[in-house]
């Protein structure tokens, strides 16, 4: 580990957008929403940065208009997987190389890009495919799930203490720890209210 001098990240709850019908925020949302819901999505595989088509896949339907196809999904098998375990051993090397601060700066750039850029994309994919409103969308998507999360985590990272939720409320240290985490692999699939804690990884 590198020596530096590190500032402490200030955790800030993000401000929720309260989307009145006449505000811009609302109005681009709702073109997100329309763009999205006339497109034909075809999601690949992504392992190790490759797209990757299979010729197992699955439609995405609207769950409020169950007739709606908006898309399909390609299936991963025994071949996928094996790569996907080839990749994520090489992707680990690289990983555990990364000095702790490089490390939390991945996730706040996707906390800015959750709450900046990528807001409406989030909440409007929220809106079609979870069947959400746009004001619960805010909340559950662009909000609590992706900008939060990526703080707390980067707020984790920092006080050496990932394991423990509870240290958010600890003071600051300048000692890092360094932890050595799970060693075989997971397979799952994740619904929209399970929530899978990166940094354990």
């Amino acid at each position: 580990m590198r020596n530096s001098l590190v500032k402490v990240i200030d955790f800030k709850n993000e401000k929720i957008i309260n989307y009145t019908k006449d505000s811009k925020e609302y109005i681009n949302l709702m073109e997100e929403y329309k763009k999205m819901k006339e497109e034909l999505l075809e999601i690949p595989l992504v392992i190790g940065g490759e797209r990757i088509y299979t010729d197992k896949t699955k439609d995405i339907i609207i769950p409020h208009e169950k007739k709606r196809v908006i898309g399909k999904f390609h299936l991963a098998e025994k071949k996928e997987v094996s790569i996907a375990i080839k990749k994520a051993l090489e992707a680990k090397k690289k990983w555990s190389k990364l000095d702790w601060d490089e490390r939390v700066s991945i996730f706040l750039r996707a906390a800015a890009l959750a709450s900046g850029p990528w807001r409406d994309k989030l909440n409007a994919s929220t809106m079609i495919g979870q069947s959400k409103t746009y004001k619960q969308a805010e909340i559950d998507a662009a909000v609590a799930e992706a900008e939060e999360e990526a703080l707390i985590n980067a707020m984790r990272a920092f006080i050496g203490t990932i394991n423990d939720p509870h240290a958010l409320n600890s003071a600051p240290t300048d000692q890092a720890n360094l932890k050595e985490k799970l060693e075989n692999f997971l397979s799952l699939t994740s619904d929209f209210d399970v929530q899978v804690d990166v940094t354990e990884f």
